[in-house]
């Protein structure tokens, strides 16, 4: 059993502070097994569908990874996007935005309530996939800004998962294609550097068009990880991941393929795409997804 988070950190979870998400907006509790959830008295209804949910994706995440985790998961559900951006200290770009701290042992999900029914699901699995891939690898944060393990992996893992709640995944793919091939002039990711968080990447602009290039190309590098190689297989390296071993050697390892290669393989799948591609690409590893 993880330890209790009123127990560790407390004073990052529940005391308004320098380093600190908690807001004065989160004024109601809810609790269930190992989630709890803080949230605004005028949100009720949405809390209560996440935590409802919550077990449910907990549930699909044990039988992706084969394990029986039970982590406790502490969501604060912002009333709006000026609450978050209080909490946080700094402008956000939209009230969409969704993070999961990396703070020790904690596993705490941040969100407004401004995020639609629709796309609930698909965000809620796409964080809570974070937090199993942070316990399961030993994950840790470095000066705030980046993590030990690289980024285009866990993201790219937890964009796959989510997928089984978006509609439309062809037109997804096709437009996370177009992305990558109208900016790639002057950047294109590569997955020897993304260890920053995707939101930093341009300096300027918190989820910026570098950010962005970077989510779809980790998509598209950890689908076609798991079409060439299996699913079990693409689970039980990240289960095997050590964070004070070299990345590079471990793949290798692994996989018996540089991840030097693999990233010239990738990059020149998505800079030579078509629409042939994109719905082979769709059928091959999406068609019968649930």
């Amino acid at each position: 059993m993880f330890p209790s988070f009123f127990e560790m950190n407390r004073e990052i979870l529940l005391e308004p502070g320098e380093n600190s998400f908690f807001s004065v907006d989160l004024q109601e509790k809810m609790v269930s097994e190992t989630v709890s959830i803080f949230y605004h008295p005028n949100n009720k209804q949405i809390a209560e569908d996440i935590l409802k949910n919550e077990r449910k994706h907990i549930m699909f995440l044990n039988q992706f990874y084969k394990v029986n985790l039970s982590p406790e998961i502490i969501f604060f559900l912002y009333p709006s996007k000026e609450s978050m951006e209080e909490a946080f200290k700094r402008p956000l770009p939209h009230a969409q935005c969704c993070f999961v701290p990396i703070k020790g042992d904690v596993s705490l999900v941040t969100l407004t309530a401004l995020i639609s029914s629709k796309s609930l699901n698909q965000i809620m699995i796409h964080e809570t996939s974070h937090i199993f891939f942070h316990i399961l690898t030993g994950n840790y944060e470095v000066d705030n800004i980046s993590q030990v393990m690289p980024l285009w992996l866990e993201e790219g893992l937890a964009l796959y998962l989510d997928s089984r709640y978006r509609e439309d995944m062809q037109k997804i793919i096709a437009n996370r294609l177009k992305m990558l091939n109208e900016n790639n002039t002057d950047y294109f990711p590569d997955l020897m550097d993304l260890y920053t968080y995707f939101n930093r990447l341009d300096e300027h602009q918190e989820f910026g068009p570098k950010g962005q290039m970077a989510y779809a190309y980790s998509f598209f590098c950890v689908t076609r990880l798991i079409y060439s190689y299996g699913i079990d297989n693409v689970v039980t390296f990240i289960k095997a991941l050590d964070p004070e071993k070299n990345i590079n050697e471990m793949f290798f390892s692994f996989f018996k393929l540089p991840l030097s290669h693999f990233n010239e393989t990738i990059k020149k799948l998505v800079l030579n795409a078509d629409e042939r591609m994109v719905e082979n690409f769709y059928k091959e590893n999406f068609k019968n997804v649930d």
